[in-house]
């Protein structure tokens, strides 16, 4: 934990310092919400499935050294809450946060409309809490580790502000979940660890965001 907490000082130590020579500085980001709602029929009895409602933030800042490369960084909040459908008040609620350190090279850079690789790097935590027949209990806790590299385009409504979006990635993940369980009154750690190689591309893995470039 305390390597990580060093190398993030550094890179943002590193961007603040660029940021003497940069050409532009721009923030941006996006925010996206959703609803799970479903139900199961078997035969002529249909219930309703558990509900999931999750809401995500991601602001981001970023410095355009020259015209086609630039450097930056995010913060993701993240909030998933899952609601029991036979019981409304059982839940269970899991929030995370993660850092992203990224860089970009814009491959095309003529007019409003451009077109860029970003590749960057995610170091994540989360937590979780159930809450069941009115207790409260701490539920798995996460810490993640992702690199990834997407292509992107973006188009200029105006000199300052302009919309862009993400389609697909290939990344590499790493996470780890703890959960803390009791074998009779010793309390046991279990530690779960997944790495996972992702090629996603396709109208499922399009974001939108937009950035606004400051005077």
């Amino acid at each position: 934990m305390k390597t990580m907490r060093q190398l993030l000082f550094i890179l943002m130590a590193s961007m603040l310092s660029l940021a003497v020579n940069a050409q532009e500085l721009f923030l941006g980001g996006s925010i996206y919400a959703n609803l799970d709602r479903g139900e199961t029929t078997v035969g002529s009895t249909t219930n309703e499935d558990d509900k999931t409602n999750t809401l995500g933030l991601n602001p981001k800042f970023g410095i355009f050294l020259t015209e086609d490369i630039a450097f930056g960084a995010g913060v993701n909040f993240n909030r998933q809450k899952t609601i029991d459908a036979e019981d409304s008040d059982d839940f269970s609620v899991n929030n995370s946060f993660s850092f992203n350190p990224f860089a970009r090279y814009y491959v095309i850079n003529g007019g409003d409309f451009k077109v860029f690789a970003e590749g960057g790097l995610g170091f994540g935590l989360s937590r979780s809490k159930v809450e069941s027949g009115g207790q409260s209990n701490d539920g798995p806790e996460g810490s993640s580790f992702e690199i990834y590299l997407m292509p992107a385009i973006s188009y200029a409504l105006t000199e300052s502000f302009i919309l862009e979006a993400s389609v697909g990635s290939v990344s590499f993940d790493r996470n780890k979940t703890t959960t803390t369980t009791f074998v009779g009154a010793e309390e046991v750690e279990q530690e779960d660890i997944n790495s996972d190689f992702g090629f996603n591309f396709g109208i499922s893995s399009i974001n939108f965001g937009a950035i606004f470039i400051l005077p």
